[in-house]
């Protein structure tokens, strides 16, 4: 705007000023930032840090001022506080205070030199830092044998189940520290997995459960995996075995019958294809037994063996 003062002399002054209408201001986004934002997704606005950072957009350069309201779920006021800006132009805004677990409204309102506002969309973000813990078991059907809570298989191929956090993400290790196997918890915590080709002996699995916010949860399984036994040296002792000790023929009418077998096993004594009793192989893997008051004949002996994870041997039959 110029303007033109013209004297009674008729000698003429000019002056002007500029004028700026602004009318307008950008809506500022807000949003945690993305090493705030943790867990499986850096843009969900879930985190497990009471003390979040969030990251303001979207900002004129002619910005006077930029507020950062924090309600919680019922509306009420957490905090109001201006937010800064970064050296790279950035504009950041830090909670400031450690809020308790649960889910906060978040808002930004710029004001300009001019004097125009702008609010943003408010935005939803869930603090979250604790997580159920992660349990995890041998299927039932998969843990063989004389019980069926001890870890221990005949099968080769196995089903792990257990329960977590809904929605958590369940990932098995070997003791190796690989993973092996992944799942996603269902909406009622439950999980399970299927590992293939177990080597024998002891197979140790760590099991990790992440919820959303990133909080971790871990347990340990070991599964035995045994698929055979076995019953060996089917005789009767030297002891009671009157006359050549190769023959089987013996004038003790309380034979008494050895074998060796798999420490822990229960063993079936068979006489004459009829079971008479159910022993234990001894810790020292020695099978001992008293056929007692037998009448004089002959006897088919046969013992099967069924060790604890189920796995089953039958012996060569013997005559006495």
């Amino acid at each position: 705007v110029q303007a033109t003062t013209i004297y009674p002399s008729g000698a003429q002054e000019k002056s002007g000023i500029n004028i700026t209408i602004d009318t307008h201001v950008s809506v500022p986004e807000i949003s945690l930032a993305l090493n705030n934002d943790t867990g499986i997704s850096n843009v969900d606005g879930v985190t497990n840090i009471n003390s979040p950072v969030l990251t303001i957009s979207n900002i004129d350069p002619d910005a006077a001022s930029v507020k950062a309201t924090i309600t919680n779920d019922n509306g009420e006021l957490i905090s109001a506080s201006t937010a800064s800006e970064n050296d790279d132009g950035t504009w950041s805004f830090n909670v400031g205070q450690q809020l308790p677990d649960g889910v906060y409204v978040i808002s930004v309102t710029v004001t300009d030199i001019a004097g125009n506002s702008a609010t943003s969309v408010p935005v939803d973000i869930r603090i979250d830092t604790t997580i159920s813990p992660v349990t995890a078991n041998l299927l039932s059907s998969d843990d063989t044998g004389s019980s069926s809570i001890d870890g221990i298989t005949m099968h080769k191929n196995v089903s792990v189940t257990g329960n977590a956090e809904s929605g958590s993400i369940i990932t098995i290790y070997d003791s190796n520290g690989i993973p092996v196997s992944t799942t996603t918890a269902d909406n009622e915590g439950h999980w399970e997995v299927t590992l293939n080709s177990l080597p024998e002996g002891s197979n140790i699995f760590t099991i990790t459960s992440q919820d959303a916010a990133g909080n971790i949860s871990e347990t340990v399984i070991n599964i035995d995996c045994d698929t055979s036994t076995f019953v060996t040296n089917l005789t009767i002792t030297d002891e009671t075995n009157s006359g050549a000790l190769t023959d089987l023929i013996t004038n003790n009418s309380s034979p008494v019958i050895t074998a060796n077998g798999e420490v822990g096993s229960s063993v079936d004594i068979i006489v004459n294809g009829v079971k008479v009793d159910t022993i234990s192989v001894g810790d020292d893997g020695v099978i001992t037994y008293e056929l007692k008051s037998l009448p004089d004949g002959e006897y088919s002996v046969q013992l099967v063996t069924t060790d604890v994870a189920g796995n089953t041997a039958t012996s060569e039959a013997i005559s006495v």
